[in-house]
């Protein structure tokens, strides 16, 4: 958990890539600018499909503890999918069920499943 943080929506006005995806975030498109305090000050950028699974996953279960959701960390949201296909998930289906339970457009959660790093 971070000592203090804050999340805004920003456009963007130069290319950045998504830490949650490896995305790229196109001049003009809206993204979520993170800083804080975890153990040192930090930031990070995420396409509004990444920011949209990380909110997402905070209202699924309350009982679930910040560590058992995506890291902001660059490949969190992607690392955290990768798990769905351990637990029994493959290819399209797994797609199909992410898109669904993080309420993001299937074609996102293709791209997670099938993007090279």
């Amino acid at each position: 958990m971070p000592k203090c943080s804050t999340s805004v929506t920003r456009r963007a006005r130069k290319i950045h890539g998504c830490e949650g995806c490896f995305s790229e975030i196109k001049v003009g498109d809206s993204y979520r600018y993170t800083s804080g305090v975890w153990d040192e000050p930090d930031s990070f950028k995420h396409c509004l499909s990444c920011a949209n699974v990380i909110d997402n996953f905070k209202l699924m279960d309350q009982s679930l503890d910040y560590c058992d959701g995506p890291s902001l960390n660059t490949g969190g949201v992607r690392e955290f999918f990768m798990e769905f296909t351990h637990s029994g998930w493959f290819g399209i289906r797994a797609a199909a069920e992410v898109a669904k339970l993080f309420d993001v457009p299937l074609e996102y959660a293709e791209s997670i499943f099938w993007r090279e790093t």
